[in-house]
């Protein structure tokens, strides 16, 4: 009889997605690139939709890194709010301030 393996989840937050597209999050990266098989990643459309409203310009956006993150996790919908400049100072402040703690 096969032994089934429950995978562990991870919700994957506004910050940490956007860390992950900005290439700031190693840890991020390694569990998309290499598409765990012990770790499903989940997020919200709400929560992706946060982090692409806050790249900037100014930021070193990579296409295939969104891409991927498509790729390997799963979505649940959660509904919309509407993303304002404050919002989107905030979630930049908060996702940077965490690369330093190195926390997903």
């Amino acid at each position: 009889m096969k032994e089934m393996k429950m995978k562990k989840k991870m919700f994957l937050e506004a910050e940490a997605i956007l860390r992950y597209l900005l290439d700031s999050d190693d840890a991020v990266d390694t569990l998309v690139t290499c598409k765990s098989t012990e770790v499903d990643l989940m997020t919200s459309i709400q929560a992706l939709y946060a982090a692409l409203g806050s790249v900037e310009d100014r930021d070193n956006f990579k296409l295939n890194k969104l891409i991927k993150l498509l790729e390997v996790t799963k979505f649940v919908d959660n509904g919309r709010k509407v993303l304002t400049h404050e919002f989107v100072d905030e979630l930049r402040t908060k996702s940077f301030s965490k690369v330093k703690d190195n926390n997903i």
